[in-house]
């Protein structure tokens, strides 16, 4: 999806690889490795980033060699009613152009209640494509399917500021050392406000849950 390595020749598949052929394989891997290719062009970051250890490193090894499914890997939730197409940037898809010759998918736009491009401050479009992955892969390419559109400029500023926090959370480096539960990094985070004691033996979830749901819901996000 994203950067010069996945153009309109590389990869089929919606959020990950698929089966590549032999050939397909060779071409890419003379341009980077398969587990850059995973990191980088598909919505690995997404899904492996919250699971343990063993399970990101069993994923990174299938992902790109075989045709294993991936949901024996991810637990990979039905997209809510906004988010079952491929969402592209007006903008975006002009300098593609520009600096290309073509459109293509970026992987940005299509994270989890992403509505906003980070980058332009526009809302994304949903185009004609579905989102969903199939058991045979048909290659939709981002060019034939984005045409000029209107830009429509977002002012929310909290929205703003969550596109960019998506964004950099699917960008931060992964850690593929040391197998950090979630719950830790959510604890911690939690530490030295109103949802932890002190002590760090009583968390009020229940208060935290509420909060987040109304904050979110303000946003007006297709899913929580």
């Amino acid at each position: 999806m994203e950067d010069l390595y996945c153009k309109r020749s590389d990869i089929p598949s919606k959020e990950f690889i698929g089966n590549l052929n032999a050939n397909a394989r060779k071409i890419i891997t003379r341009q980077c490795t398969m587990e850059k290719l995973v990191f980088r062009n598909t919505m690995y970051g997404q899904y492996a980033r919250f699971i343990p250890l063993a399970q990101k490193e069993k994923a990174l090894r299938h992902l790109g060699w075989d045709s294993t499914d991936v949901h024996h890997f991810f637990a990979i939730l039905p997209r809510a009613e906004g988010e079952r197409y491929l969402r592209y940037c007006p903008l975006c898809a002009i300098e593609d152009r520009a600096a290309y010759g073509e459109a293509y998918w970026h992987t940005h736009h299509q994270i989890r209640n992403m509505v906003v491009c980070h980058k332009h401050v526009c809302r994304l479009i949903s185009s004609a494509v579905p989102a969903k992955s199939e058991q045979c892969f048909t290659f939709c390419p981002a060019e034939m399917h984005i045409g000029d559109t209107t830009v429509t400029v977002e002012d929310n500023p909290r929205l703003l500021q969550f596109a960019k926090y998506l964004a950099a959370v699917f960008d931060a480096p992964m850690d593929l050392k040391r197998d950090i539960p979630i719950s830790a990094v959510l604890y911690h985070g939690m530490s030295r406000t109103k949802y932890l004691k002190s002590t760090g033996r009583s968390r009020y979830t229940k208060t935290l849950v509420d909060d987040m749901t109304t904050f979110y819901g303000e946003l007006g996000l297709p899913s929580i």
